[in-house]
């Protein structure tokens, strides 16, 4: 029994620790409403947000290529000889 005790001590003052840095967080923010939940950015953060940008840009702009070499037969030669030019070779 006592392993489990200690077990739901931890789990609650991991929840008391996280409730206080919550109410920090909003104090500073002034964000009043208790449904957001807040995390201080980290360069961790900023590195996978730039990461995700980056990728979403390169997504569209293949998305676009796509649509262009589809609905303009002369735009789809044009890029299938840009891409033979950049392969080695």
């Amino acid at each position: 029994m006592g392993k489990y005790k200690d077990v739901l001590v931890r789990k609650l003052e991991q929840e008391e620790k996280d409730e206080n840095e919550q109410a920090r967080l909003r104090k500073e923010t002034g964000i009043k409403n208790q449904a957001y939940r807040l995390k201080e950015r980290s360069l961790k953060s900023y590195v996978k947000s730039a990461m995700y940008g980056t990728g979403y840009v390169l997504y569209m702009g293949l998305a676009f290529l796509g649509v262009l070499a589809v609905l303009h037969p002369e735009s789809r030669a044009i890029l299938i000889t840009i891409i033979r030019n950049m392969l080695p070779g």
